[in-house]
């Protein structure tokens, strides 16, 4: 997945806004990443959420992805991260 951000008008870069740059190889299991996203905060909800969530996790090996998620193709492209405990996931 990916998010763009369509903003209103231009941005000066600051201490607290600035462009990133994507990696040049692929993450490392047991990297630390930060996800952003609306989707359920509870798996006994219904509804996704209304405003945007973030939460620090860590890259997983496909392994892990493809034992709790079967039905979901991982291939080396995909990027799985999670907590093992459970509770946050992408």
């Amino acid at each position: 997945d990916i998010m763009l951000i369509k903003l209103r008008r231009p941005v000066n870069n600051s201490a607290h806004i600035a462009p990133i740059s994507l990696p040049s190889s692929p993450s490392s299991p047991r990297s630390r990443c930060r996800i952003m996203g609306w989707g359920k905060i509870s798996s006994a909800e219904d509804t996704d959420s209304l405003v945007p969530h973030c939460a620090n996790i860590f890259i997983v090996k496909h392994s892990w992805c493809e034992a709790i998620y079967p039905w979901v193709p991982a291939d080396s492209r995909t990027l799985c991260a999670g907590i093992l405990q459970g509770g946050k996931d992408t």
